[in-house]
């Protein structure tokens, strides 16, 4: 593959720099270039020469969308606050899958989401543990105003 598809693109000197868009056609789209191997049969996989040594390899479905990519500001968020965390360590036979299996206790998970909150602080983290943590204060937390 690499010398009917690379070679002659790299021989041509299109290749320029080390950072390098392709926008694939066809079954071109199913080919991973970064994959491709310059050299013959090793004893290893650890010992070709991928491309992915050499370039690094970004993708888009059309020059449209490179375009649109690289001329529209990026939204900007309007978040608020940045964790919020919502930690079960005891279920309850209401909290049973759907299928009917009970689902085990996560012992440390109040501990983890607190741990993650402090790091934020006070005024920028939120957790609901245990029974306060339900549907319907996930829905009036609001969760788009938070980063994570």
């Amino acid at each position: 593959m690499y010398e009917s598809i690379w070679e002659p693109i790299e021989q041509s000197k299109l290749v320029k720099g080390k950072e390098l868009i392709l926008i694939r056609d066809g079954l071109l789209n199913y080919l991973p270039f970064e994959l491709l191997v310059r050299d013959g049969i090793q004893q290893d996989y650890r010992d070709y020469h991928y491309l992915v040594k050499d370039y690094s390899f970004t993708y888009y479905p059309s020059a449209t969308v490179l375009h649109f990519s690289r001329t529209q500001a990026a939204p900007v968020p309007n978040w608020q606050k940045s964790f919020l965390g919502f930690a079960l360590s005891e279920f309850s036979h209401d909290h049973c899958l759907s299928s009917g299996l009970l689902l085990d206790d996560l012992e440390q998970a109040i501990t983890e989401a607190t741990t993650i909150a402090n790091e934020f602080g006070p005024d920028q983290a939120t957790v609901w543990t245990n029974a306060q943590a339900t549907e319907d204060q996930l829905t009036s937390a609001k969760p788009h105003l938070y980063r994570y």
